[in-house]
C-alpha cells in the first residue's frame, strides 16, 4: 500500500522524463534524417550544376572540332570540283596539308563506292557502298556536311567517326563522297578525371538519341562494344537530370547528366558523373550519423530509466542535462561544421569580449588546435586587433536580434584556416551559439566558372561577353569624370591565308602571338579583347586627347606588321584599325561599337588588305553605303 501511494503521488515525476526522452529521441532521429536528406539534396544540386556547366564547355569543344572537320571536307569537295574530279589527296599530305593530329584519313569514294584517292596507302580497296553515309548521300541531293555513325577502321580496328560531304557531277548527279575520318578517342580528350571522377561520362548524340561518340570511365564507345545505349531523347536544348543506369549505360550505374545542344549542328553534348561517386562521402556520413543518433537514443533511454528509478528531480535534471550534452557531442563531432558556444563579456554596458565555453573538434580544427586547448579562450586572444572590432560588432548585433547569418571572405590575418566562411549565430539564453562552415571550395568553383565565361579560351584575353559588361561601366566612369575613352576595332589581314595554308594549330599560335604583341604596345590600364576569329578590340580609358588613340593604333599596326616566326616559318599579316571616341562618336556602347566597326571597315578598304587606321567620321555612312549595297546584292545572288 505504501508503495502504491508513492507511485500515485510521484507518477508524473516518474513518467515525465521517459516520455520526454522518447520525444527527444524522435526529434534527434528526425533531425538526422533531415540533415542527411539536406546533404544529399545539396550534393545532387551541386552535381547537376557542375554537369550542366561542363556540358556547355563540351558543346563548344565539339562545335570547334566539327567545324574544323567540315572545313577540311568542304575544301576537298571544292578542290575535287575545281579539278574536274581528278585529285590526288597524297599531294595534300606532301604539301603539309590534311595533317591535323586527330585525322586518321581523308578519302574520296567514287559513285560505285570504291576509293578513288586517299591520304593513306590502301592495301586493299574495300567498297564503301554499303555504309550508311554513302547510301544517304547517294539518295539525298544535298552538299551539306554530315556526321555519320561510328565505324571500326579496318586497318587498326579502332573506332572512327566519319565527316562526309556529297560530290556532284557537272549535271548535278551523284559522283561520290568525300569522307574525313577522325578517331573517336579524340572526342574523349575532354574527359577530366578531377571533375568527372573515375566513372564519369562524355558523349555526343544526335537529336534522336543515336550515339556518335562516348566515353564512360576509361572505356570508349565503339559499335562492337557500346558503353551508351540508344534512345536518349531531350525535350530542351540544355538541362541536367539524374538518369537511371539501365538501359542508358552499359555498366548499369545511375548518373547525373547535363546536356547542351551544339550551336548550328543537330547534336547534343552530354557530360555525366557517377551517382555512386558523388554520394560516396555521404555513405560514410550516413553511417556515422546513424551511429551517433543510435548512441544518443540509447543514452536518452538509459537516463530516462535511471530518472524513473531514482525519482529525484534534481538528480534527474543533472543526468538529463548530461545525456543531452553527450548526445549533442556525439552527434556533432563528425559534422563538417564547427560549433561554438560563446559567453559574452560586457564592460560599461557594451560587449567587450567573448569567451569560448564549448566547441566541437571540427571547430577547434579551424583554429589549428584541439578542443580542450580552445575552451576557455577569449576572442581577443585569438583574433588580431585589426579584425576584433568587426567581429564584436557582428556578435553584438546577433545578441540584440537573436539571429545573424552571412557568408564572408576572411582577411589574410584571420586565425581561421579558410578563405570563405559561412557563419550562423543564434542567441541561446545569455550565450551565443555559433556555427562555422568552410565554403572556400564552393566559392573557388563559382569564381572559376565566372572567369571561364568572360575569358577567351585560346588567348586568355577578355572575350566579347566581358566587353558587353565592361564598356557600359567604363562609359559611366568617363561620364562621371567628364573624360574621354576610345574603342579600337582591329581586323587581321591575311590571317585566313595563314590558317588555311599552315593549319589551324599554326593559326592558333599566331592569334596567341598577336594578343601578346598588342598587350605589350598599350598602356597598363588598357584592355585587349578578342571578339571572334581574327577580330580584336581595345578599350582605352582616361584619354587626354584623340592622339593617344591614334598613336596606339599606329603602334598596333607597326608591331603586327613585323613577321611572326611560327613552326619553323615566317608569316606576315596586317592590321586594319577603326577608332571611335567617347563622347564625340557616341554616348552609349552600341553607337561606339557600330562606329568603330565602320571605321575599321573603311580602313580595310583604304588599305586594300595592307592595314592602316581610320578615326570614325559621320561621312563614312555615305562613303560605305555603296560597298554595303554591293555586298548585300552579291549575297542575294549567291543565295
Amino acid at each position: 500500500m505504501q508503495k502504491w501511494h508513492f507511485l500515485k503521488g510521484n507518477l508524473f515525476s516518474i513518467l515525465v522524463w521517459p516520455v520526454l526522452c522518447l520525444v527527444l529521441g524522435a526529434v534527434l532521429w528526425g533531425a538526422v534524417v533531415e540533415r542527411l536528406q539536406a546533404d544529399r539534396r545539396a550534393l545532387e544540386q551541386n552535381a547537376l550544376k557542375e554537369v550542366a556547366s561542363l556540358s556547355g564547355a563540351y558543346a563548344q569543344y565539339l562545335t570547334r572540332t566539327i567545324e574544323q572537320m567540315d572545313q577540311i571536307a568542304m575544301q576537298v569537295q571544292y578542290d575535287w570540283s575545281r579539278s574536274g574530279g581528278v585529285l590526288d589527296l597524297k599531294d595534300f599530305r606532301r604539301q603539309g596539308l590534311l595533317i591535323a593530329p586527330q585525322l586518321i584519313t581523308v578519302t574520296i569514294l567514287g559513285r560505285d563506292g570504291f576509293p578513288l584517292t586517299s591520304t593513306v596507302n590502301l592495301g586493299v580497296r574495300p567498297s564503301g557502298a554499303s555504309r550508311e553515309y554513302f547510301i544517304f548521300h547517294r539518295e539525298n541531293d544535298s552538299r551539306a556536311a554530315r556526321v555519320g555513325m561510328p565505324l571500326i577502321w579496318p586497318v587498326t580496328g579502332k573506332a572512327i567517326l566519319p565527316f562526309t560531304r556529297r560530290l556532284s557531277a557537272a549535271d548535278g548527279s551523284f559522283a561520290g563522297v568525300v569522307a574525313v575520318a577522325i578517331g573517336s578517342t579524340y572526342f574523349s580528350d575532354f574527359y577530366d578525371e578531377v571533375k568527372l571522377g573515375n566513372e564519369g561520362m562524355v558523349a555526343m548524340v544526335d537529336l534522336e538519341g543515336g550515339v556518335r561518340t562516348a566515353r564512360v570511365g576509361d572505356v570508349v564507345h565503339t559499335p562492337n562494344s557500346p558503353v551508351l545505349g540508344h534512345g536518349a531523347t531531350f525535350d530542351n536544348t540544355e538541362g541536367s537530370m539524374r538518369m537511371d543506369g539501365k538501359p542508358t549505360f552499359a555498366d548499369g550505374q545511375a548518373r547525373y547528366v547535363g546536356w547542351r545542344k551544339l550551336q548550328g549542328y543537330p547534336f547534343m553534348a552530354m557530360v555525366g558523373v557517377s551517382e555512386a561517386e558523388v554520394l560516396s562521402g555521404l555513405r560514410v556520413t550516413e553511417a556515422a550519423y546513424r551511429n551517433y543518433a543510435l548512441a544518443g537514443s540509447l543514452a536518452l533511454l538509459f537516463f530516462g530509466i535511471a530518472a524513473s528509478v531514482i525519482a529525484a528531480r534534481r538528480a534527474w535534471r543533472r543526468q538529463k542535462a548530461e545525456g543531452v550534452r553527450t548526445a549533442y557531442r556525439v552527434a556533432t563531432e563528425g559534422a563538417n561544421e564547427g560549433f561554438f558556444t560563446l559567453r559574452p563579456l560586457f564592460a560599461e554596458g557594451r560587449l567587450a569580449d567573448l569567451e569560448i565555453v564549448d566547441c566541437n573538434e571540427r571547430g577547434a580544427a579551424f583554429y589549428g588546435v584541439k578542443r580542450d586547448r580552445l575552451i576557455g579562450k577569449r576572442c581577443s586572444a585569438l583574433n588580431p586587433a585589426a579584425i576584433l572590432p568587426t567581429l564584436l560588432a557582428t556578435c553584438s548585433s546577433a545578441l540584440g536580434s537573436g539571429f545573424h547569418e552571412d557568408e564572408i571572405a576572411l582577411p589574410p590575418e584571420s586565425p581561421l584556416r579558410m578563405k570563405w566562411v559561412h557563419r550562423r549565430m543564434v542567441r541561446h539564453g545569455a550565450n551565443l551559439a555559433v556555427t562555422l562552415r568552410d565554403v572556400s571550395q564552393t566559392r573557388m568553383y563559382q569564381q572559376q566558372l565566372l572567369q571561364m565565361a568572360k575569358q577567351d579560351g585560346l588567348t586568355a584575353l577578355p572575350n566579347r561577353h566581358w566587353l558587353t559588361e565592361a564598356l557600359p561601366a567604363a562609359l559611366e566612369r568617363a561620364r562621371a569624370s567628364a573624360g574621354m575613352l576610345a574603342l579600337l576595332f582591329v581586323d587581321l589581314g591575311k590571317f585566313r591565308h595563314v590558317n588555311d595554308s599552315a593549319g589551324h594549330h599554326v593559326g592558333d599560335q599566331l592569334l596567341q602571338a598577336v594578343a601578346h604583341r598588342m598587350q605589350s604596345m598599350l598602356r597598363a590600364g588598357d584592355h585587349v579583347v578578342r571578339l571572334s576569329g581574327d577580330e580584336f578590340a581595345v578599350l582605352m580609358e582616361s584619354l587626354l586627347s584623340e592622339l593617344e588613340a591614334t598613336h596606339a593604333a599606329e603602334r598596333i599596326g607597326a608591331v603586327l606588321s613585323e613577321p611572326f616566326a611560327l613552326a619553323g616559318s615566317q608569316y606576315s599579316i596586317s592590321a586594319s584599325v577603326g577608332i571611335s571616341i567617347y563622347p564625340r562618336d557616341g554616348a552609349d556602347a552600341e553607337k561606339l561599337l557600330i562606329h568603330a566597326d565602320m571605321a575599321m571597315y573603311a580602313a580595310k578598304i583604304d588599305g586594300k588588305g595592307k592595314g592602316g587606321h581610320i578615326v570614325f567620321q559621320p561621312s563614312l555612312y555615305d562613303r560605305l553605303a555603296p560597298s554595303t549595297d554591293s555586298e548585300q546584292a552579291l549575297a542575294r545572288a549567291v543565295a
